[in-house]
């Protein structure tokens, strides 16, 4: 066949030929030769293609590489900020000195704060290891069951452990740890010291109970409790408040040196013994006349140590002063068989239980001498035949004694209020009366009350003179009270009366008598001469 294409076509006789052959071959050469040149011009416009997409990809991975940049950058920000919390974390709870135990699901440790390594014995090395294989230096029972707790439960636990052999307190506070997502992956036991809070606990419950114990006896002094019945139970009491051995308390003898043991807690002695003064204890308390402590009574060189206090091995103390109406009345003690030392609050205290008794003391005299002068006024007034009358303007209500309810003739029991007074006075004198209070209760005058007045007795009707006299009280104006006396003058006012009868018939006599002596002195006058007047009227006067 022929060739096509713009190629040129060849017979079969003339391919036998040299030339033809040769023009043959070429023909095919430029055939390959353009196929070839057809396929690298296909192939490069491929490697343009790919070379194209290459730069995109160079691009798109220097774009990447910019972005890892980025995020690199801030993934080192994020992991410094991170470092930085862990250290400002770690330096937290150094600075807290809060003990702090990190565990995982099975009670390994993960890693724990430096306080927590002196309350468990840990060393870095032991991080990994079981807690329960760990002596720690504290009580710490159940800690494997703590912990299940805490995590079945996923709420936190708390409990006061001790340090084995020590007085120091912890508040051990167990909580779950959860990771990122939420979930428990272990728990964080806190160890909070709570010593001093408990110490201070303590004391605000032993202050408080001593609170009461004053309250009590205060309470007893006001209801009018014996001075002497208080004080045999005060030392028992004091001395479990003060969270002491002994205590007692000593009353000064009339030589004021010596002391009688009226009451004790502790002691062998029972009480009256006589206790030596002098340079002891309780007599430097009354010499110093304050509180005296004594930590160690070996060691004092203030004054010497008594024979009551080595016989019971006391080695401490406090004592104080209980003051009386005419003076120093005793001793207060409070005594340790240890070495102690006393806080400002248990001085307050046994001053404190020192003045109660002291007040109680000086109210029971006050009482008697009251008592006293009561007796002594209830005989002047009944010697007198005085009442006593107290009202109160604001509510109409007036007390009175005996004296006044015998007078109205009501009874003892009976409620006194301002119409029963009225009513007792005589209806013509009411007025009187009734102006005289008035002017009594005004606030301008003089505060005043005196009335005389007829009284008519409410059971025998009698009828009887009264003498009223009284003071007026005011509080800003308004009188509040009106105390003062009545007195029964029936038997002045019958004596007066009478010497009012007698006084007229001597003025009737003397009258009478005058004019006699008038009419014998003028007949005188008529019959004798003026020289001899004055011996001739003598003279018939006498006759």
């Amino acid at each position: 066949g022929a060739y096509e294409s713009g190629k040129v076509a060849i017979s079969q006789d003339d391919r036998d030929t040299p030339v033809a052959a040769l023009e043959y071959e070429l023909n095919a050469a430029k055939e390959y030769l353009q196929t070839m040149t057809e396929a690298l011009e296909s192939s490069n416009d491929e490697l343009k293609l790919a070379n194209e997409e290459l730069k995109t990809s160079r691009e798109e991975l220097q774009s990447a590489n910019e972005e890892l940049k980025t995020v690199n950058a801030k993934l080192a920000a994020k992991v410094e900020e991170l470092r930085q919390s862990n250290h400002d974390l770690q330096n937290l709870l150094e600075s807290t000195q809060i003990a702090t135990l990190f565990l995982d699901r099975t009670l390994h440790i993960r890693r724990f704060t430096s306080t927590t390594k002196e309350l468990f014995n840990l060393t870095d090395s032991d991080i990994g290891r079981l807690i329960t294989e760990i002596v720690p230096r504290i009580d710490l029972p159940g800690i494997e069951g703590i912990v299940k707790e805490v995590l079945n439960l996923q709420h936190p636990s708390e409990t006061k452990v001790q340090v084995k052999g020590e007085d120091r307190m912890f508040s051990m506070r167990v909580l779950p740890y959860r990771g990122f997502d939420g979930a428990v992956d272990g728990v964080v036991a806190t160890f909070v010291q709570i010593t001093d809070l408990i110490h201070a606990q303590a004391a605000a419950e032993r202050r408080a109970a001593q609170q009461d114990f004053l309250a009590i006896l205060s309470g007893a002094i006001l209801r009018g409790q014996p001075a002497s019945a208080l004080m045999e139970t005060a030392p028992q009491r004091m001395a479990i408040l003060l969270n002491a051995h002994y205590s007692k308390i000593l009353k000064t003898l009339p030589d004021g040196e010596n002391f009688e043991l009226v009451a004790r807690f502790g002691f062998r002695e029972s009480e009256g013994t006589l206790v030596t003064g002098g340079t002891s204890q309780a007599g430097y308390t009354l010499k110093v006349r304050e509180p005296v402590i004594v930590e160690d009574l070996r060691e004092e060189r203030r004054f010497t140590t008594p024979k009551l206090l080595t016989d019971n091995g006391i080695r401490s103390g406090i004592s104080t002063i209980i003051a009386g109406p005419d003076g120093n009345w005793g001793v207060l003690g409070v005594h340790s068989e240890v070495v102690r030392s006393f806080s400002a609050d248990d001085i307050k205290f046994i001053q404190a239980v020192a003045n109660v008794i002291s007040t109680g003391l000086q109210r029971e005299d006050a009482l008697c001498a009251l008592h006293e002068s009561e007796e002594r006024l209830a005989a002047a007034l009944r010697a007198g035949k005085l009442g006593v009358h107290d009202f109160d303007p604001r509510t109409g209500l007036v007390k009175w004694d005996h004296t006044m309810r015998e007078l109205w003739g009501v009874e003892d029991d009976a409620v006194i209020d301002y119409a029963v007074f009225m009513a007792g006075v005589h209806p013509d004198d009411r007025a009187v009366v009734q102006a005289a209070v008035n002017d009594a209760l005004n606030p301008d005058a003089a505060g005043s009350y005196n009335a005389v007045f007829r009284l008519i007795n409410a059971k025998d009707h009698a009828v009887r003179w009264i003498r009223a006299d009284g003071d007026v009280t005011f509080e800003k104006g308004i009188p509040v009270r009106l105390v003062g006396t009545v007195t029964d003058i029936t038997e002045r006012r019958r004596i007066e009366q009478h010497v009012q009868l007698l006084m007229r018939e001597v003025n009737h006599r003397a009258k009478n008598l005058l004019a006699v002596v008038q009419s014998i002195a003028r007949q005188t006058a008529k019959n004798s001469p003026p020289s001899e007047f004055a011996d001739d009227l003598g003279y018939r006067l006498q006759g």
